[in-house]
């Protein structure tokens, strides 16, 4: 989970949906796709949101990025002037490269691509925190190793996977806490450089609920070696959320919950300082920001 990848596979792939909104700068009547983009900044770890509006069929619009192609998923909304209005995210993961990407959007049934742009990546400089743990999380006992390397494969197997999207409208934060530990920071357990924290914390009281940030099944629903109790939630197009840390589990695997819904609450299992919620957020492999979710699908981290 800890090797590094190549600059073109930490751009995640596109997860795109039909959607019936306004506002997004598209000149009505179009013949070429018109593609906008919004984001609390286009950094590493950073969800853009990638807007496109274009005369086209109802067969799925295809967008290609330097990771590979998908198809835009969803039911299209044509206005009055005959445009079809799109929707998309896209993962930069926290080890993404500053650099130029490119991104193009095809119309069924052309070889060329409609519409060109580059998604100008900026650098970002993380910080890092010292923490003092159990001896057993910073260098795990023999007799732990085949567990974490299990868990740890299969966590990366089923972060791959890309379902039907099961969410609508904005995510919303699953506890009522403000975020108290910054995405990616570089962490130092007991003295050893670690992984970067590829999530938000949120401190709060052990045994405060934690709610589903936004509708989806649970895929995953039991206790990790690493993120104690843990609850894993597929939001559908390959955007995943990881709940960890919790006292109480209060749903079971395969249940399908709708955002604002009880999952459990918060606790300080596995490995924990002190009761907290750990969020992290997967998108199509990419590990991204939380908060720039809620930014992306239309909500400010601010209003939690």
């Amino acid at each position: 989970m800890t090797g590094r990848r190549s600059a073109a596979s930490l751009l995640g792939v596109l997860a795109v949906f039909g959607i019936a909104a306004a506002d997004i700068g598209a000149r009505p009547g179009a013949q070429d796709p018109q593609v906008t983009l919004a984001a609390r900044a286009v950094q590493p770890g950073e969800v853009v949101r990638v807007d496109v509006t274009c005369r086209c069929e109802s067969a799925p619009l295809r967008v290609r990025t330097p990771a590979g192609e998908t198809a835009l998923f969803g039911i299209s909304s044509a206005s009055e002037a005959g445009a079809t209005r799109w929707q998309g995210l896209v993962g930069l993961d926290l080890e993404t490269q500053a650099g130029a990407y490119p991104l193009a959007v095809y119309e069924p049934g052309r070889d060329a691509p409609s519409h060109t742009l580059d998604l100008r990546v900026v650098a970002k400089v993380f910080a890092t925190r010292r923490l003092r743990v159990s001896p057993g999380f910073v260098e795990p006992l023999p007799a732990d190793l085949p567990r974490i390397e299990q868990e740890a494969t299969a966590l990366e197997a089923l972060f791959k996977s890309v379902t039907p999207r099961l969410w609508h409208g904005p995510f919303v934060t699953p506890v009522a806490a403000r975020a108290t530990s910054n995405f990616g920071t570089r962490s130092v357990f007991n003295g050893q450089p670690r992984a970067p924290h590829a999530g938000v914390d949120f401190s709060s009281a052990a045994g405060v609920s934690v709610v589903a940030p936004g509708a989806g099944r649970i895929v995953f629903a039991g206790e990790l070696f690493f993120t104690g109790n843990t609850v894993i939630i597929d939001h559908g197009l390959g955007l995943f959320s990881l709940l960890a840390h919790l006292s109480v589990v209060t749903v079971r695997q395969n249940d399908i919950v709708e955002r604002g819904m009880l999952v459990g609450r918060v606790g300080a299992t596995g490995r924990a300082t002190g009761p907290h919620l750990h969020w992290g957020v997967r998108l199509n492999g990419a590990r991204v920001d939380p908060l720039s979710l809620l930014f992306a699908t239309g909500r400010d981290e601010r209003e939690s």
